[in-house]
């Protein structure tokens, strides 16, 4: 039940109008939202972690990965940023103020959903 609370709270924010600035890029928050729960709930989470993973799950290849990750941070819910480590070439990526406000709204329509209970109706 939890799996397609979640997937009507996606397909909700999909077709909703984002509050906040315009974009001048639109993108799909559908397609974003597990892109931004999986840079959420990782520690420093870079762009070959998100791939991996991303492929290990056979979700999409790593064009594909790296060209929605370009989108959303073209759209200001990611940003990708130089490391800091040992191979400098390796980018991190970060969620925006755009990107949490986004990720509020899911949990708010899934606590929505949660507390809202069936009417009973008598037989």
């Amino acid at each position: 039940m939890l799996f397609h609370g979640l997937l009507f709270a996606a397909i909700g924010l999909a077709f909703r109008p984002s509050q906040g600035r315009k974009r001048t890029r639109q993108v799909n928050s559908l397609g974003a939202i597990p892109y931004l729960v999986l840079v959420a709930t990782t520690p420093h989470p870079t762009v070959t972690y998100v791939i991996l993973n991303w492929r290990m799950h056979q979700l999409g290849g790593e064009r594909y990965c790296r060209e929605q990750l370009r989108q959303f941070a073209a759209a200001g819910l990611l940003e990708l940023h130089d490391g800091k480590g040992q191979d400098r070439r390796e980018k991190q990526v970060r969620l925006t103020s755009s990107g949490r406000s986004e990720l509020r709204r899911l949990r708010d329509l899934l606590a929505s959903l949660d507390t809202e209970e069936p009417s009973a109706q008598p037989a």
